[in-house]
């Protein structure tokens, strides 16, 4: 009668212990990729398992400018975004760093259009370059808890993508457009390309 009372005894106090590493967090902050760009992060989930959503590029502008000399008007529209999503899985290896593992799904457009109008309003000269790109990517780094809230997290990204671009041109009025199509597939494995971040956790 003593043993399985001690077994029950001893599951409850791993189960009690289990539940107790596990934790429900959130974090946001921002991400920085090659020190050149930069985006936002948000990962959701358990100290052990996160769902993360991230984005380095979001943008959209419009240029006009009016060449007087030769009566054209110029008219460019570019935009693009670049969003990751994924699941990492992480390992308590001291009190303030953790071990980060895992792999994000990515996905790239990107378009620029451009426009020369004469003073009839007809189109003279024409681009138009728009691509996609598809993509998948292991994670592989750590964190280092500067507090209970603030973190700073490295991570290096071994990717595999395909990517998409179709090219279109005209020029003169009476010309017909031009198609391009052109398709591409990409691997990356550098540690000179370390995503950084730094997040509050809550």
């Amino acid at each position: 009668m003593k043993k399985p009372l001690l077994l029950i005894l001893l599951l409850t106090i791993s189960y009690s212990l289990f539940a107790q590493k596990t934790e429900k967090i959130n974090e946001a902050g921002l991400i920085f990729y090659d020190l050149d760009s930069y985006g936002i992060t948000y990962r959701t989930g358990t100290n052990k398992s996160l769902w993360r959503l991230s984005t380095t590029s979001l943008n959209g502008n419009h240029t006009f400018r009016e060449e007087v000399s030769e009566e054209y008007e110029y008219n460019q529209d570019r935009s693009g975004v670049n969003l990751q999503i994924g699941k990492e899985y992480r390992k308590i290896a001291t009190d303030n760093f953790e071990i980060r593992y895992g792999a994000d799904l990515n996905f790239f457009y990107a378009c620029v259009k451009a426009e020369h109008t004469n003073p009839d309003n007809e189109i003279e000269r024409f681009s138009k370059s728009s691509s996609d790109r598809y993509g998948i990517n292991l994670i592989l780094g750590f964190n280092y808890l500067l507090n209970n809230n603030l973190v700073i997290g490295a991570e290096i990204l071994p990717a595999v993508s395909y990517s998409t671009t179709k090219t279109e041109s005209q020029v003169g009025v009476e010309s017909e457009k031009t198609t391009a199509n052109s398709e591409t597939i990409g691997f990356r494995l550098s540690n000179n390309s370390v995503l950084l971040s730094l997040v509050y956790r809550f």
